[in-house]
């Protein structure tokens, strides 16, 4: 793991609060960013050619261009300079309704997207930022084929190597029906379905986009890759 980059900087850092949900209620999340190290950041603080330079990919969450305008515009300083040096990019819109609104969220992230290589979403995501709606599934085929309506609609904005979705039903806050949906604009690829337990919902999707990364990282084809993200997402959401 390599710190040389950085930077230490500001007044504050960022926090955030978790207030762990069961059976009807939902866990819930208080961020507080405002003011924080990563908010003020500047134009020029970091020179990404010196960062990019020799590596194979970026990935970039949504969390970050919606801390601040500055955020948000060296978000794409990045990604443009990853492109431009053949490193591959990496999406995910993770999009927070407590830190922008839809509309703010729509207007920056679609202008990223000409700089992605492969998209993370999910059928919420797809109608939360980018107004894909997929209706209102209540049975587990209903989600899977909500998921294959949400690739198919975000393929077309963009031009993408993969995409990469995660599919959940739940019943309850305590337990979730899981899978995981690789489409390449042609063809889609599904995990087995997982019924678990929560014990911590929070860093299932980034496990699910470790899974995927190391895959492409690592040549696997594609049945391989989802099959092993899924599974590591699934044993994170049983890891506090």
């Amino acid at each position: 793991m390599d710190t040389g980059f950085i930077r230490r900087d500001g007044n504050r850092i960022g926090t955030y609060f978790i207030e762990y949900g069961a059976s009807i209620r939902a866990t819930q999340v208080v961020y507080d960013r405002a003011g924080s190290a990563i908010a003020g950041l500047q134009p020029g603080t970091f020179d990404w050619e010196a960062i990019l330079s020799g590596k194979t990919w970026l990935h970039v969450t949504g969390i970050t261009p919606a801390l601040s305008e500055s955020c948000a515009a060296e978000c794409r300083t990045a990604m443009e300079t990853a492109r431009r040096l053949g490193v591959q990019v990496s999406f995910d819109p993770n999009y927070r309704r407590t830190l922008w609104s839809r509309e703010k969220a729509r207007s920056v992230i679609t202008g990223l997207l000409p700089f992605v290589n492969v998209l993370f979403a999910n059928a919420g995501a797809a109608a939360d930022v980018f107004g894909i709606r997929t209706g209102n599934p209540a049975t587990w085929e209903e989600h899977r084929e909500a998921a294959r309506s949400a690739a198919k609609a975000l393929a077309g904005l963009g031009n993408f190597d993969l995409l990469a979705l995660t599919i959940r039903d739940h019943p309850s806050a305590s337990q979730n029906d899981y899978a995981g949906m690789l489409f390449d604009a042609k063809e889609f690829f599904e995990s087995k379905k997982y019924h678990f337990e929560l014990v911590e919902r929070l860093g299932g999707g980034d496990a699910f986009t470790a899974g995927v990364l190391h895959g492409l990282c690592q040549g696997w084809d594609h049945n391989q890759m989802v099959e092993f993200a899924t599974a590591a997402s699934a044993l994170k959401h049983n890891i506090p």
